[in-house]
């Protein structure tokens, strides 16, 4: 019988599991260094938990106030984790690597476009902020299913690069909590 690795090639594993096992497996037949995958695999995690924190009141709270506005800025501007994790897994991969910075720029415009929201007294942020999620998480599970819409993208980046879109376009970007401004230590 095949050794029982042979049995998994992924596709059976949920997105968390898989998001450990294909690099794993990616890495033994890959010749790349150690630190890639390891490095890699804690980016990875900083996305998948800081989607989580990015919805948390104290986050919210934390970049809420007018005088956090250049706060929220650098935030966006810094998130570059979608290129990293593909160069560190895919150093040579100049498709993949294209594809990501690609994406990344595109969740960065969406999260630029609605942070600009953020301060509007009409409310209107949330629905602009799931308009603009449910519409470009469309067009990044239509570039999933259908590669020859627009690039191609290693199958374990993929989760990664639709909850990083979640984490910096949505939960980051809006103001999920109604204006509560400052951060939780200096709220009354």
């Amino acid at each position: 019988p095949p050794p029982p690795c042979a049995l998994l090639t992924g596709q059976e594993l949920p997105g968390l599991a898989r998001l450990v096992y294909v690099p794993v497996m990616n890495y033994l037949g890959s010749g790349l260094p150690t630190w890639r995958l390891v490095v890699g695999v804690l980016l990875a995690s900083d996305i998948f938990f800081g989607a989580v924190a990015n919805f948390s009141r104290g986050t919210n709270a934390h970049y809420s106030g007018a005088e956090d506005s250049k706060k929220r800025w650098i935030f966006i501007v810094a998130h570059w984790h979608i290129s990293i994790l593909c160069w560190l897994w895919h150093p040579e991969d100049m498709d993949a690597l294209t594809f990501c910075a690609g994406l990344n720029l595109f969740t960065l415009l969406c999260a630029a476009f609605v942070n600009t929201q953020r301060d509007d007294a009409s409310a209107l942020q949330r629905f602009i902020g799931g308009a603009t999620m449910v519409s470009s998480s469309f067009l990044l599970v239509s570039l999933a299913v259908r590669p020859e819409l627009g690039g191609r993208l290693p199958q374990e980046l993929w989760p990664v690069c639709f909850v990083f879109h979640v984490k910096v376009m949505y939960a980051f970007a809006v103001d999920h909590y109604g204006g509560q401004t400052g951060s939780v230590a200096k709220k009354e």
